[in-house]
């Protein structure tokens, strides 16, 4: 295990998978072995042993959320965007309060498109999930707030926008659920300034930067 650990470190991605060969059928296979073992072979360009290492360290270490972000992901990036849903559900089901899973169910969406007939299905899809996200969504308790804040930061709505449609209601949307979050997590950044009450006929004073103004080229600059 030593070697093979060394031996990823160096890249050497070969020499690294057949040390970690060995180990998979014993009861040294811990997660991590499973997650650099498939990285071993991605790196190789073999995604569909790389998937299946994943799968196989699920099946013994059926809670480890990081073999299941990994093989998530990587699916939605290889376009299998139907087994990646599966699995963000499977993983919904295996660690139920792992948030990230929950983004993972609702909001995946594909990357490419192999026609233009698969956007509304998928389109429709992101709708329905996120009106669940949110529902669904509890921030009731110091661990709900940092399990969703942590889930958060992990992902981004980013390929919605290939869909090139009018995004603007669900970006409303989701931006209003992320600012949730983070108010639950910073109140103190989230509560009202008091403005300092003013003396009797007393102005309010100018902020310094606005004090003096200049014009160049028609264009007007505050200094």
């Amino acid at each position: 295990m030593n070697l093979g650990n060394k031996l990823f470190l160096e890249n050497k991605w070969q020499q690294a998978i057949y040390q970690y060969e060995k180990i998979i059928h014993t009861e040294l296979a811990s997660a991590i072995i499973y997650y650099q073992l498939s990285q071993c072979y991605r790196n190789i360009n073999n995604s569909e042993k790389s998937f299946q290492i994943m799968q196989t360290g699920i099946k013994n270490h059926p809670t480890n959320a990081q073999l299941h972000f990994d093989l998530i992901i990587n699916l939605c990036y290889s376009g299998c965007n139907q087994e990646a849903i599966a699995s963000a559900e499977k993983a919904c089901q295996l660690i139920p309060n792992d948030y990230t899973f929950k983004i993972l169910k609702y909001l995946t969406v594909p990357t490419i498109y192999e026609d233009e007939s698969e956007i509304l299905p998928y389109r429709q899809r992101y709708i329905q999930g996120l009106e669940k996200l949110i529902k669904e969504t509890s921030l009731s308790t110091p661990k709900e707030c940092q399990n969703t804040l942590a889930a958060t930061s992990r992902l981004t709505n980013f390929y919605l926008s290939y869909q090139a449609n009018n995004d603007v209601d669900l970006q409303s949307q989701y931006g209003q659920l992320l600012h949730q979050i983070m108010a639950a997590n910073f109140p103190q950044w989230f509560a009202p300034l008091s403005m300092q009450k003013l003396q009797h006929q007393e102005k309010i004073r100018k902020n310094r930067l606005f004090d003096d103004q200049v014009c160049v080229r028609g264009v007007e600059f505050f200094i």
